[in-house]
C-alpha cells in the first residue's frame, strides 16, 4: 500500500545506508575486501554470501524499483536498475584512493559524504527516470 513517494523514500534510505557502510569508513572493514574478491572471482563462498546478503539486498531493492516503475521485480530491466545504482558506490570503495585524490579530499566524512550521497541519489533517480526537471 506504499505510495510512490514512500517507495522513493525507502530507496533513498537504502542507498544512503549503503553509502554509510561502503563509502564513509576511513578504514573499510576487512570483510569488504573479502566481498570484493568474491565478486570479482567467485568461489563456493559466494553462493552463501549472495544468499545471505547481496541477493537479499538486490531482491529488496529490485522490489522497490519494480513497484516504482510498474515492472516485475524479477525482470532483467528491473534488476539492472539497482545494479546500476550500486555501481557508483563501488568506485568509492574499490578506487577510494583515486577518488579522494581526484577530489583533493582527505576522507569521505561529514559534508563530503553528504555531497557523495546527494550525487548518488541524483544518479539513482536518473536510472529510474524520476529525476525532476529544473534541479
Amino acid at each position: 500500500d506504499a505510495t510512490p513517494r514512500r517507495l522513493r523514500s525507502l530507496l533513498h534510505v537504502t542507498l544512503d545506508a549503503l553509502a554509510d557502510r561502503l563509502v564513509s569508513p576511513a578504514e573499510p572493514p576487512s570483510w569488504i575486501a573479502f566481498v570484493l574478491r568474491e565478486q570479482m572471482k567467485p568461489t563456493s563462498a559466494y553462493a552463501v554470501l549472495h544468499e545471505r546478503v547481496s541477493g537479499r539486498l538486490l531482491d529488496a531493492t529490485a522490489s522497490l524499483v519494480g513497484r516504482l516503475t510498474g515492472r516485475p521485480a524479477d525482470a532483467d530491466d528491473t534488476i539492472l536498475r539497482p545494479l546500476a545504482m550500486f555501481g557508483p558506490l563501488m568506485v568509492f570503495q574499490r578506487a577510494r584512493g583515486a577518488a579522494l585524490h581526484a577530489l583533493g579530499w582527505s576522507d569521505f566524512a561529514g559534508e563530503r559524504l553528504a555531497h557523495v550521497k546527494a550525487v548518488l541519489w541524483d544518479q539513482a533517480q536518473g536510472v529510474l527516470g524520476l529525476r525532476r526537471t529544473g534541479g
